[in-house]
Parts: structure tokens; sequence; C-alpha cells
């Protein structure tokens, strides 16, 4: 990819890439993580997701804020929402198993969502270490 491009991604994405979740991530894997990100915009009163909807990327809310109502994640005032799909950031950890091993368990510890043990395990069981404890 284009240096400038890079760097750009870099910048606009900075507050993403400072998160928890990617604080082990190098320089580098900071870098292919920010050419994978998009940013959606949402209005008030949007359904985010749906209680049971299989969801194909790690969202991230950079502004505005999500409530959860009857099984729905809705929108709260305009929200900006950072995403990474799954199938870039499998593209990643495959590149840096390491720091995948690394952001595996960052991600149990790290963040407050119901998401379905089985459906990560499947996911990022490439990545894990059976001797390691989380």
């Amino acid at each position: 990819m284009n240096y400038i491009y890079t760097k750009i991604h870099l910048h606009l994405f900075r507050q993403i890439l400072d998160r928890p979740l990617f604080k082990r991530g190098n320089a580098t894997v900071k870098k292919e993580l920010a050419l994978h990100v998009s940013v959606f915009t949402h209005r008030h009163g949007d359904v985010f997701i749906h209680k049971g909807e299989v969801v194909h990327a790690l969202h991230m809310v950079s502004s505005g804020a999500l409530q959860q109502h009857n099984g729905k994640q809705l929108v709260v005032g305009d929200c900006s929402v950072h995403s990474l799909s799954l199938e870039a950031l499998q593209r990643v950890l495959d590149l840096f198993p390491q720091w995948g091993m690394e952001f595996y368990r960052d991600l149990q510890l790290d963040l407050n969502l119901d998401i379905c043990p089985e459906t990560m395990d499947d996911f990022f069981d490439c990545h894990t270490d059976s001797t390691a404890s989380v």
C-alpha cells in the first residue's frame, strides 16, 4: 500500500488503535489494522444489531452511544462506529501469530459484550495456546 495512504489511515484511526484491545500490537500490526478499518455513521433510533444476529465485524463506538432495548442495540443520538471485518482481522492475526495470541487473551478480558463463546473460539482457535491460561 501507498505510504501516504497508510499514514492517513494511521492518523484517522489512532483513537481506535490506541484502545486497550490493540495495545500490545507493534507499529507494523497497527499499520496493517489501520488499512482495514471502516467508519459508519448511524442516526438516532437506528437499530445497530438485533439479538441473535451474526456479527461479521468487530465494531467499536468512537462517538455517541448504543442502548439495549428489547433484544436490540439502538443508536442514541448520532453515533460513529469503526468496524474491522473479522475476515480482515483474521488476515492480520495470521500475519502476526504471536500478537494474535495476545489479542485473543485481551479480547476475552477487555470487552464487555455478550459474545457467543463457541463462535469466538472457532474464529480464533488457530491463535490460542492450549497451555496458556486466560
